[in-house]
């Protein structure tokens, strides 16, 4: 049985988008939620925005996020955690 680990992307980026390629590919990650301050990438489906197909995950406003229970998150630049605070 593999356990998945519930992701979070902070950020849709290109080295992001890389990271969700990646983990769109891997059986124990599921992407559960992506949030990004370019209100451009707002309500695009994420896997378009990385270059793939749809997967019917919507990035989100950050304020719009999700409180599920979440075991990872991922954030490339830790600094612009700041800008959530």
């Amino acid at each position: 049985m593999v356990i998945k680990v519930r992701t979070v992307l902070f950020g849709c980026g290109p080295v992001e988008c890389s990271m969700v390629r990646y983990a769109w590919q891997r059986p124990d990650i599921e992407i559960v939620g992506a949030v990004d301050i370019d209100k451009s990438l707002v309500g695009l489906d994420l896997g378009e925005v990385a270059g793939i197909n749809k997967k019917g995950f919507y990035v989100n406003k950050c304020e719009n996020c999700d409180p599920a229970p979440l075991e990872l998150v991922t954030d490339i630049l830790s600094r612009r955690l700041s800008m959530f605070r």
